[in-house]
């Protein structure tokens, strides 16, 4: 799941189609770029967004059946405006699962936003039947 801690932001997700990477005897490994917006939907003059923040647990996105054996981050880009958009280089969705690291001073203003880029490898279990 995933949660703004601006109370006056909105954040969006949204992900790619995944691509198969790689099938080996026992797994199939996909990969998906999931992409996040947060940032201040007042009107233009109104209050600064300070310390904005995005939070997603990779374990609860990726809930279902069959159980995935494995996910990894394989790379995480933000833009829009500095320092409040700053990647977190050190997100990996499991233990990590802050994706800005600008300080709580920082802050966007009416109208900015944030568009945070998260490539992510899923390995699961395969068979025949896997997916029936």
């Amino acid at each position: 799941s995933s949660a703004a801690r601006a109370w006056a932001g909105k954040s969006v997700k949204t992900a790619s189609t995944p691509t198969i990477t790689s099938v080996g005897a026992s797994t199939v490994t996909y990969h998906t770029d999931l992409t996040f917006r947060t940032g201040n939907t007042q009107i233009p003059g109104a209050m600064r967004v300070y310390g904005p923040q995005v939070t997603d647990n990779l374990a609860s996105v990726l809930g279902g059946s069959p159980a995935y054996t494995s996910a990894t981050v394989t790379g995480i880009s933000v833009t829009g405006p500095a320092p409040a958009c700053t990647a977190n280089t050190a997100y990996n969705g499991v233990g990590t699962n802050t994706m800005l690291a600008g300080p709580a001073t920082a802050f966007l203003a009416a109208g900015e936003s944030c568009l945070i880029t998260v490539g992510v490898d899923v390995t699961y279990p395969y068979s025949a039947t896997s997916f029936t």
